[in-house]
């Protein structure tokens, strides 16, 4: 694949352009890995259940298709989009080292995908498309076209003008009042002359400096995006929380869901561990685990309230846990509501990566 431009040219890259990248990678590998799983589970016993109670409903009665041939057809989808998968992971690669010719294959390998989605079920397609569409936004054009990156009109504004002083960031007390019957040498004053009575107060020390123009420096306010993500983060692990204290106090006083995980179990793996397995121990591990998954979601929030106060080590770490949960969270696997926290952990990170909010944090 032959390349136009400068393939270590990643100075100044938007921060779409990662977030796009990192994410299709990312999105990539858990979507190749999940039609592994749909494919190894086409053939048991409760997807050919499902696909029989499919057929005979509306407006699947209609078709004239058996469950053999439904399976072939979903075998053919998920092999298909695996393959995609794939080259959406190489892809991504490509479009963070400026490639444009990568670009270009991405956002038309990324529309079969998204497709694949309603049929697949995963949300790692959907979220390989989205990232595409961000790789068409204005300041990725500009750096594709290898022009100068455009900048919002917010980090216009707050950007000093070259060469202006700046103003401290701590109040400035204002001098003394000079004491009237103090003199002090003024050589760069005229003297007087000899004889003739002065209107002027007497020569003190400062007399005749400029005045500084403000005795306090203007106050810094936060960038909305980084307002915005730190309510974002705030709604989604206040949703966790909420689904997962549900999910604990269920599993504390039913067992019903528990006895119908260890029978689906024993459905798909006959003779496995799942058949020594006894209720209790299933109950204590998930227990274990939503109590992990609530330790992370707290610890969410109270990264994003140390990046409201400037912690910088804060916004990188916030960034890791908001691409890690949206990521999880495609396939269900980190949270009961999958659908809330993949879209508020990435776009909390798309926040925290504009350069606005980078300046703020690290007070430049």
């Amino acid at each position: 694949m032959s390349d136009n431009t400068d393939r270590g040219a990643t100075a100044g890259r938007p921060p779409q352009v990662t977030v796009a990248g990192w994410v299709t990678i990312l999105g990539s590998v858990f979507l190749v890995a999940g039609m592994f799983d749909a494919v190894a589970r086409l053939r048991s016993i409760e997807t050919q259940e499902s696909i029989k109670e499919s057929l005979s409903k509306s407006p699947f009665d209609g078709l004239d298709m058996g469950v053999d041939g439904v399976q072939q057809l979903l075998h053919t989808v998920f092999v298909v989009a695996g393959g995609l998968g794939a080259a959406a992971c190489i892809l991504g690669w490509f479009v963070l080292q400026r490639h444009k010719q990568a670009r270009l294959a991405l956002s038309v390998v990324a529309v079969p995908l998204f497709v694949s989605g309603f049929f697949s079920g995963s949300i790692a397609a959907s979220l390989v498309a989205v990232s595409a569409m961000l790789l068409w936004s204005g300041p990725a054009r500009d750096w594709f076209a290898g022009r100068p990156v455009r900048q919002p009109t917010y980090l216009l504004q707050q950007r000093p003008t070259p060469g202006a002083p700046r103003m401290p960031s701590q109040p400035v007390s204002p001098p003394p009042p000079p004491v009237p019957t103090s003199r002090v040498d003024a050589p760069h004053l005229p003297a007087a002359p000899t004889g003739v009575a002065s209107d002027a107060p007497p020569p003190y020390a400062g007399y005749g400096l400029p005045r500084a123009a403000s005795a306090y420096a203007p106050v810094e306010v936060r960038p909305p995006a980084l307002v915005a993500a730190a309510v974002l983060t705030w709604i989604g692990t206040s949703v966790v929380l909420a689904v997962l204290a549900f999910g604990i106090h269920s599993l504390l006083t039913d067992d019903t869901v528990v006895r119908e995980a260890i029978a689906k179990a024993q459905e798909w793996q006959p003779g496995g561990a799942s058949a020594t397995v006894t209720v209790a121990e299933v109950r204590i591990a998930a227990v274990i685990g939503c109590l992990l998954f609530a330790l992370w979601a707290i610890g969410a929030a109270v990264l994003a309230v140390l990046v409201m106060r400037r912690v910088a080590w804060a916004r990188a770490v916030l960034v890791v846990s908001a691409i890690a949960s949206g990521m999880l969270s495609s396939f269900g696997v980190a949270a009961y509501f999958p659908v809330i926290t993949a879209v508020t952990g990435l776009v909390s990170a798309y926040l925290l990566l504009r350069p606005e909010v980078a300046r703020w944090v690290s007070r430049r």
